[in-house]
């Protein structure tokens, strides 16, 4: 599991939470991207995984699972 400095966020406990939370990690990966712009490849794959996390919110959630199936 990828774990967050304390000093920033404390970390989540799963990927239903770190959907919750996404509101105080997108700047995290925001900064990490422009950080990343000397890399071309890692930039692109952490645009696209926060395009992707934009994509998932609390409607994909179920309280059993975590996630609704498809």
């Amino acid at each position: 599991m990828p774990k967050f400095s304390s000093s920033e966020a404390e970390n989540p406990r799963d990927l239903a939470e770190f959907v919750l939370r996404w509101h105080e990690f997108r700047a995290v990966a925001e900064r990490a991207l422009v950080d990343m712009r000397d890399d071309g490849e890692k930039a692109m794959v952490l645009g696209w995984l926060i395009r992707l996390a934009e994509c998932v919110g609390p409607h994909d959630l179920v309280p059993t699972t975590g996630f609704r199936r498809t």
